[in-house]
């Protein structure tokens, strides 16, 4: 038991945040940030890092805290751990997590009585299909709705009113490119809303490396999902910083166009997969306009590997080809951050701390159990995996990222 397409949370859907999203609508409060807590194997770890994320939680000073899990069965005993830690620790939570009717919790404790159920199906199972149950706005809406019941029964009352000493601090400023089509040429380039992508991308991408074995580069067309695909290992946003680190100054993001990652190991067509794989008719096989797959509407510059035979079945031999995807993607950064042209929509994003009010944050249980399991924090580029720290490197340990961090791609999800 783990996790599996229908409730994967890719990269894009850690970019496109529905929690973040809706915690960062409430004026009544201060959102603090997100810590990342990876799954354990072993018992004595789940036990550890869920106190080290509860004593980290009470350092920030939270209020309450919002609880996601990527995943079900095994995933929910760090879940329900941490749960009760945080509570343990005067901090009211309310968990959102898949359920459904094959998910029911493995372990529990007292303290978990608030757990919001994203399941999306009329069956409720895990299905293959990429992000057919995936956590929504909704789900997170429900969470915050009863949370405040919650903190309102132990005497924390809080309203929408704005606190008039709140303080913006650290901007992020997002340009975007808004993209009508996508095509290859000779070059990397933007001209108007079109994309060109050099038709060499990817040479000389597997040299060095031993892991991989071929790779495929190609653009799909919006409504083009009668395609035939292998198993998906992520959904990407293409941005870059033009300017600082990441979670601060400037990002530049094309929207209409996502990236897309898959992957097959060789000899026996196996398809990397934990709880089943989502190889198959694109239209088939993911659920569009969820937080974290493409729109219908978006073009998908797809980039698929074929792996050694073991290798898609090792952590190292899924690193090795995000790592690649990030290089090809980052050639076309290279372009957004040369772009002296004008944005279709510019954005900007800051930290606020508002010192009247209650404090809030959000944990999300992320994979970090090994083979392909892993998730990266705070990459070089907006959620890129090179210049990040894996997780289960770093013993699960928590990570704590300010809002900004957040919403620049400040989480790598690995599948």
């Amino acid at each position: 038991m783990g996790f599996g397409p229908s409730t994967k949370m890719t990269t894009m859907h850690h970019y496109r945040c529905p929690i973040v999203n809706v915690v960062s609508s409430y004026d009544g409060l201060e959102f603090v940030g997100v810590i990342a807590k990876g799954v354990a194997d072993k018992q004595v770890d789940k036990e550890r890092t869920s106190v080290e994320t509860a004593k980290m939680a009470k350092e920030l000073g939270l209020d309450a805290a919002i609880v996601a899990l990527d995943g079900w069965g095994n995933h929910h005993v760090d879940f329900t751990t941490v749960i009760g830690e945080l509570e343990k620790n005067g901090i009211a939570t309310a968990g959102l997590s898949f359920i459904g009717q094959q998910a029911t919790f493995v372990a529990t404790n007292e303290y978990v009585d608030l757990v919001i159920d994203y399941n999306k199906t009329e069956a409720g199972v895990e299905t293959q299909v990429l992000g057919e149950n995936s956590l929504a706005e909704i789900d997170a809406m429900k969470a915050m709705v009863e949370l405040r019941k919650k903190m309102a029964k132990r005497g924390k009352k809080w309203d929408g009113k704005k606190d008039p000493n709140e303080k913006k601090e650290t901007k992020l400023t997002k340009d975007y490119i808004n993209v009508q089509e996508v095509k290859f040429g000779e070059e990397n380039k933007i001209d108007g809303h079109s994309l060109i992508i050099d038709e060499n991308i990817a040479k000389d991408a597997l040299e060095g490396q031993d892991r991989i074995v071929d790779i495929n580069v190609e653009v799909i067309k919006p409504g083009d999902h009668d395609k035939e695909v292998n198993t998906n290992l992520d959904i990407m946003p293409i941005a870059a910083k033009k300017s600082g680190k990441l979670g601060e100054e400037e990002t530049v993001e094309l929207k209409g166009v996502v990236a897309m990652i898959t992957g097959v190991e060789k000899v026996y067509d196996l398809q990397p997969a934990n709880m089943g794989s989502c190889e198959g008719t694109m239209k088939e096989k993911i659920s569009f306009d969820r937080a974290g797959t493409p729109s219908v509407d978006d073009y998908i510059f797809h980039i698929d590997f074929t792996f050694k035979e073991g290798e898609g079945r090792t952590a190292d031999g899924i690193i090795t080809a995000h790592k690649i995807a990030d290089k090809i993607i980052g050639k076309i950064r290279e372009v957004l951050k040369s772009y002296d042209g004008k944005y279709d929509q510019v954005k900007d994003f800051y930290n606020i701390k508002r010192p009247g009010k209650y404090k809030i944050g959000i944990v999300k249980v992320v994979s970090g159990v090994g083979c392909m399991y892993d998730t990266f924090t705070k990459p070089d580029e907006p959620a890129g995996i090179i210049g990040g720290d894996n997780i289960r490197l770093g013993k699960n340990s928590p990570v704590f990222l300010t809002p900004n961090e957040a919403r620049d791609g400040g989480i790598h999800s690995l599948y």
